[in-house]
């Protein structure tokens, strides 16, 4: 500190202290020996006029540092006892980018909810699938790649690419460089590419997830297309007394439980409360599957696709509906059906209201074979208090 302080040239002091950050940083992530001879290579670069301060170490970072990252075991172990245990961060994309308002540990805002509102939900990963993304799900065994060269959008512009790995590094959003593997399983290696910004002359930057040796061995390539491809159709409908729904042969239902009846709720909310309970019945075999519901009020389908709405009740079935697709893995589309050709799913919802209803529903059923599943009143409460 007493070399910058007594820095006459402020482009010296400015390129000492930017150094000084850089090593604060990577003491966490590198060994310290390293450290020492990065900062002493650079010094000697500057001194022999190789380098100026201004300039950005990156060239000799990765030759020096890349070989010595430190274990997460050794980050923990390396700490003094007697350091109290800062209180745990979730991850905050504007926390990481010195954007977030708040400087101490908080929770990770999910559109609007905090996780600690879904530490009652039943499911942890879907909860952390929220916060961190989804996972790819990749299957089958990889032969790994040899090292491959990136795309020419990357290599006729290593300023631009080297500035944005260093700001992923910094946000601590990927890890590396390694020289190799550092995993216990195959890695297969995606060259990267950039295209050029509208209105802009920044670049954006492209891992080609898709590329590969003769179409094989890319990350894509293992991810199984025909499983997401798979669209499954369900008919569902609603009265102000019960609801019913079908899907691939299997049907239900029931009348509403008296709790749903106490809360005199609006043929609206009723209905996206049926399409709730359809995803829910039948969610074990929905998974990886687009799912096309058919309804034939118009209100409930438009706030099933927009996933947003005024009335508290509807919110919350489309909370509940976000959690079966993020736990199932599936998507789900609503699309409206007029009153006259939703006439399967309506005699359903009436099935208990005349018995002549019931009669020609099961004449069609047996000509089908369609099969019935009992519900339980449980399912119609929301998995999580909130």
């Amino acid at each position: 500190m007493k070399i910058i302080v007594s820095c006459k040239n402020d482009k010296e002091k400015n390129g000492r202290l930017t150094l000084l950050k850089k090593i604060s940083y990577y003491y966490e992530l590198y060994d310290w020996k390293a450290l020492l001879q990065f900062y002493a290579a650079w010094i000697r670069r500057v001194e022999s006029g190789q380098n100026k301060w201004s300039d950005d170490t990156a060239d000799i970072e990765t030759p020096l540092l890349a070989s010595s990252v430190r274990s997460r075991q050794n980050r923990v172990s390396n700490k003094s006892a007697s350091i109290v245990k800062a209180p745990s961060v979730w991850f905050c994309s504007d926390f990481q980018k010195k954007k977030c308002s708040f400087s101490g540990a908080h929770d990770k805002v999910i559109k609007g909810v905090t996780r600690s509102m879904l530490s009652m939900y039943h499911d942890s990963d879907v909860v952390n699938i929220l916060g961190y993304g989804f996972p790819l799900r990749c299957k089958g065994s990889y032969s790994g790649l040899s090292v491959e060269e990136n795309h020419a959008g990357a290599r006729s512009h290593p300023d631009d690419m080297r500035k944005y790995l260093k700001k992923e590094c910094t946000y601590g959003s990927i890890i590396g460089p390694f020289f190799s593997n550092p995993f216990e399983t195959d890695m297969v290696i995606s060259p990267l590419n950039s295209v050029p910004k509208k209105d802009t002359l920044d670049r954006k930057v492209i891992l080609d997830l898709s590329f590969g040796v003769d179409g094989e061995d890319s990350v894509n390539s293992h991810i199984c297309k025909d499983l997401y491809l798979v669209q499954i159709v369900c008919l569902c409908d609603s009265t102000l007394v019960g609801c019913g729904g079908i899907c691939n042969g299997r049907y239900f239902h029931t009348v509403f439980p008296a709790f749903i009846r106490r809360k005199q709720l609006h043929i609206n909310a009723l209905e996206l409360l049926c399409v709730m309970m359809c995803l829910k019945v039948w969610a074990s075999v929905l998974e990886g599957s687009k799912i096309v519901i058919y309804c034939d009020n118009s209100s409930s389908v438009s706030v099933l696709n927009s996933g947003a709405c005024r009335n508290a009740f509807m919110q919350s079935c489309l909370r509940e509906i976000c959690f079966l697709t993020a736990s199932h893995e599936f998507q789900v589309k609503g699309r409206h059906l007029s009153g006259e050709a939703n006439r399967v799913a309506d005699m359903l919802s009436r099935w208990d209201m005349d018995p002549g209803i019931s009669t020609e529903f099961l004449k069609q059923a047996r000509i089908n074979s369609w099969t019935e599943i009992e519900l339980d009143d449980d399912l119609f409460h929301f998995t999580s208090p909130w």
